[in-house]
């Protein structure tokens, strides 16, 4: 085994709308080949969008409800067959760009046994644009059930790559002890955890997954706003008002786990995977490690450029806490990092470089100085010019912890860039300053 390049795509597809989710997704999979990406992957039902209207909504679940037919018939429209034309397009993706794509996709079967029925599936084309492994989910959680029908176990199951042994499940299918142990008997070696988005219980699922089964965990979540909600349908009343306000968050991180974790917004992440410590990883009480990250900041779907790549190597050998992820090897992480709706920037005194070049890694900020110093401070500017463009908050609290009296848990130097916005807190008079109780409250003008 050697060192193979993964990319995690967090972003929105062009919803209910397959023909230009598909060029989304060759715009995001040349990218991620271009920085030398040998796997990709999108996450749950990408292809064309999660149906994030189930739960964000009114009358989804009212019989006979003609807008929700109207939906229903759009997306199952928009849905693809297995195979036919569209899984011929990411064929050829795949192949055109010489990468592993792995896709989550409504499936929509056109005859036979089944015929209109939806599922919820998952492909995986190798680099030649085989159809290498598809499969269903097992069971639709909650009222998701209004859309797919069941999968069933056939297609538990790993595929040989170019990027090693791949296999995912999907969503809930993580908390399912009999299909983990299948897929753990498959012999992955890379393990796509696709997700809407990743909540924090959705990275512990994948973070045991990884552990569990001594395999690389990629876990993925897609972006969705209001305003990409279906126009036939009544948002509920609290988001009628706030079209920008995201539905799917992506990942809080995206992460690709054991033994590092990436994190990004509307983002490609990339890193370099060692396969060959899989080896070790398997062998108990012994650890792997990743090394590189790489991060391409996305706009509205539009490629902008690279932002930062900065590995980061803790010093002590040891394993860091798991603030900003679950990190369990000597060398992990760089970044910018984008954590429930802020960006934090990581490795301060690292340069920033197209290339893996191990810094020198310090405690807190007070220690690093000068040249290093400046460097951070202008990448922290270029984080605050890229939220100015989107989201567009009102104001930021920019910021470092330093000393465990002073908060910090994260043992290497970093900046907090915090976006800040017009009520979301009742009185913001006093910034940061309300970390300590009563600290921030100010008399009466």
């Amino acid at each position: 085994m050697a060192n193979v390049r993964v990319a995690v795509v967090q972003a929105a597809p062009a919803y209910l709308n397959l023909n230009r989710s598909l060029e989304r997704a060759g715009e995001f999979t040349a990218e991620a080949a271009r920085c030398g990406a040998r796997l990709v992957a999108f996450g749950e039902t990408w292809l064309p969008g999660y149906p994030m209207w189930l739960d964000a909504c009114r009358d989804v679940a009212v019989w006979d409800h003609p807008a929700v037919k109207e939906v229903y018939a759009r997306l199952a429209a928009n849905s693809i067959t297995v195979p036919g034309p569209a899984t011929d397009i990411l064929g050829d993706i795949a192949r055109r760009h010489e990468i592993v794509l792995v896709m989550g996709v409504h499936e929509r079967v056109a005859e036979g046994a089944g015929r209109g029925t939806l599922y919820n599936s998952f492909l995986v084309f190798d680099a030649a644009g085989r159809l290498a492994h598809g499969r269903r989910k097992l069971v639709p959680t909650y009222t998701e059930r209004m859309i797919w029908g069941r999968g069933d176990g056939a297609g538990l199951a790993a595929a040989s790559t170019v990027a090693g042994r791949v296999g995912g499940l999907i969503c809930w299918e993580h908390w399912m002890p009999l299909a983990r142990q299948t897929m753990h008997v498959a012999g992955e070696d890379i393990h796509i955890a696709a997700w809407p988005w990743v909540r924090e219980m959705h990275l512990v699922a994948s973070r045991h997954y990884a552990f569990e089964g001594r395999t690389f965990v990629m876990a993925v979540g897609s972006l969705g706003r209001v305003r990409d909600l279906p126009p036939e349908l009544d948002p509920v009343e609290e988001l009628r008002e706030t079209p920008d306000r995201l539905l799917l968050r992506g990942a809080a991180p995206a992460a690709l786990l054991f033994p590092g974790t990436i994190c990004a917004g509307a983002a490609i992440a990339l890193m370099n995977v060692l396969l060959s410590s899989l080896i070790k990883r398997r062998w108990p009480e012994r650890a792997g490690f990743l090394i590189g990250l790489y991060i391409t900041a996305l706009s509205a779907g539009a490629i902008t450029g690279s932002l930062v790549s900065v590995p980061l190597w803790h010093a002590s050998g040891g394993s860091l806490p798991v603030t900003l992820g679950w990190l369990a090897a000597p060398a992990v992480l760089a970044a910018l990092l984008w954590l429930g709706g802020m960006f934090f920037l990581a490795a301060v005194g690292a340069p920033v470089l197209r290339h893996v070049e191990p810094p020198e890694l310090r405690a807190e900020l007070f220690s690093v100085l000068g040249e290093r110093f400046r460097r951070e401070a202008q990448l922290a500017a270029q984080v605050r010019d890229r939220l100015t463009r989107d989201p567009r908050p009102d104001g930021f609290n920019v910021g470092a912890n330093c000393g465990e009296a002073a908060g910090q848990s994260v043992w290497h130097a970093h900046i907090h860039v915090i976006p800040r916005y017009a009520g979301d807190t009742p009185h913001p008079k006093g910034g940061v300053r309300h970390v300590i109780p009563l600290k921030g409250s100010y008399p009466p003008a």
